[in-house]
């Protein structure tokens, strides 16, 4: 006598990622939100230092600031493909993009514009099950050494017509701290230090700068060049609280100048 046994087939169908229709995401412009690949999770974590200190004669500790460090994000993504050679081309066209050094990573929701990050790619591991014959689940961990999302367009302050040492106080308008570009264009010049002061961070030029030249101070290449040709400097790169900033210029000499501040629009 044969017995009957109930067998549950269950069919494979394509994860719904969280508001499907409304999240993109890409990873150096490869998009990871098509009919191929598909993103179903994120976990965004900011990882923060506190700053304390001890209260003489008072139980606990006294707050003083925090500081975001660096934060990690996992994408939980699902790879599908028709034949071994289609796998091959789509498993190899991710690892190429997610493993580049300082990769750009893309996020829209339905009322955000594109928010990138620049990260690094710490762990994606590879598991085929048996049953994985046309899809692969992996989670894939990034890095980012520069933990705010930022948007590509700038927050921007022009100033006319310096012909003396000045301080502006400028407003970050936006959510987390701010890598800064400055330009510093000489109408005309003689020149032999730049200092540019924002609160208590400062950076100084020993350079000559003649009329007619361009100064650029870019925390995000971290560089400064003049006429774009990278020169030295010291000090720090000056970053943009939010709320109120106190820009200060100190420049040695006779000037006539303009100068144009840009700053990411950052998020937490």
């Amino acid at each position: 006598m044969l017995n009957n046994t109930l067998a549950t087939i269950t069919l494979w169908s394509w994860p719904a990622p969280i508001d499907a229709i409304q999240d993109d995401f890409s990873i150096n412009d490869l998009w990871l939100q098509n009919q191929y690949i598909c993103v179903s999770n994120i976990s965004d974590n900011v990882n923060v230092d506190i700053s304390s200190f001890d209260r003489p004669q008072i139980n606990g500790r006294w707050f003083l600031s925090n500081f975001k460090r660096w934060r990690n994000i996992t994408l939980s993504v699902t790879i599908k493909w028709t034949s071994k050679t289609d796998m091959e081309e789509r498993l190899d066209n991710l690892r190429k993009e997610i493993y580049k050094e300082e990769s750009i990573l893309s996020w829209k929701r339905a009322d955000w514009e594109y928010r990138k990050i620049k990260v690094n790619c710490t762990n994606s591991p590879e598991i085929f099950n048996h049953y994985n014959i046309t899809f692969l689940k992996t989670d894939i961990t990034f890095e980012s050494l520069e933990p705010f999302w930022y948007k590509d367009s700038y927050q921007s302050r022009n100033i006319t017509s310096k012909t003396s040492n000045f301080s502006e106080e400028i407003t970050n308008e936006w959510k987390a701290v701010s890598d800064l570009k400055i330009y510093i264009i000489f109408n005309t010049a003689s020149v032999t230090e730049t200092k540019v002061k924002v609160n208590n961070e400062e950076i100084i030029i020993n350079q000559s700068i003649t009329t007619g030249d361009i100064l650029l101070i870019d925390w995000e290449e971290k560089i400064v060049s003049l006429n774009g040709t990278e020169i030295d400097y010291s000090w720090l790169f000056p970053s943009m609280w939010t709320s109120s900033n106190f820009f200060t210029y100190t420049i040695t000499w006779t000037f006539d100048l303009d100068t144009i501040i840009l700053n990411r629009k950052n998020y937490v």
